[in-house]
């Protein structure tokens, strides 16, 4: 029996890439979204790995994912919220909100993402809204990764996530995943073909790009929304 580990974020956290890397240095499979087998998954790579472990992405809630599988490792992953409304804008369709919510004048894609990460909204498993979502990781005896230390200090995030998972890799091993898991070497595995949409959706793995994208009213907005969360994550 495989051990399950699941990696588990609100949408457009780094979920995928987070999922990979994981499952990278563990030397065993991304399987898949966690709970719907049949589901097309971007995460998916890896299926010849042998493993005792099997690695997941998820963006349910921590009670969901137990319910599963009670014995499944569960490693959380956060990214400054700023930075999902941008990259969840990109994403999600402004028409699904629309219908649901109605069209108003000014309102773009940003906007309707901006409300969703404050209020919760209609996007596939954003009902929940960022602080709601994130405290769940927060309030739960798992582990939680930030995206943003992932990305500045990927080898002491991989030997953290390895130490609670009980496995031990090499220092070349952790620096071989890190490097088969960058931006440049995944797009580059991913073009082309049936991969063309994966590498889409790997946009610019960096963080703070939000300064470019949103207004400063809604940063702001973000940013009281999401201020109790924030700082305990620090989130400047």
């Amino acid at each position: 029996m495989k051990q399950d580990v699941v990696v588990v974020g609100y949408p457009k956290s780094g979920n995928t890439w987070a999922t990979r890397l994981v499952a990278e240095v563990l030397g065993a499979p991304s399987v898949g979204f966690f709970g719907a087998p049949k589901q097309k998954e971007v995460a998916s790579e890896g299926a010849d790995r042998e493993s005792p472990y099997q690695v997941f992405k998820s963006h349910h809630p921590i009670q969901r994912i137990r319910s599963i599988s009670k014995d499944a490792k569960i490693v959380g992953i956060v990214r400054d919220p700023r930075d999902v409304t941008v990259s969840g804008a990109h994403y999600f369709s402004l028409s699904k909100y629309i219908e649901a919510c109605g069209a108003e004048p000014g309102l773009d894609k940003f906007e309707a993402m901006a409300r969703t990460i404050c209020d919760g909204g209609v996007y596939s498993h954003c009902t929940r809204s960022w602080p709601v979502a994130v405290a769940d990781i927060l309030d739960n005896d798992i582990l939680m990764l930030r995206y943003e230390d992932l990305l500045s200090s990927p080898a002491d995030e991989l030997r953290k996530t390895l130490d609670y998972l009980g496995a031990s890799r090499s220092q070349e091993a952790i620096d071989e995943a890190i490097e088969n898991q960058s931006f440049a070497v995944a797009k580059k595995r991913h073009s082309g073909g049936k991969g063309e949409t994966n590498r889409k959706l790997m946009r610019s793995g960096k963080a703070g790009s939000y300064t470019d994208s949103l207004s400063a009213d809604q940063i702001s907005r973000i940013e009281k929304a999401c201020d109790a969360m924030m700082k305990k994550l620090n989130y400047a």
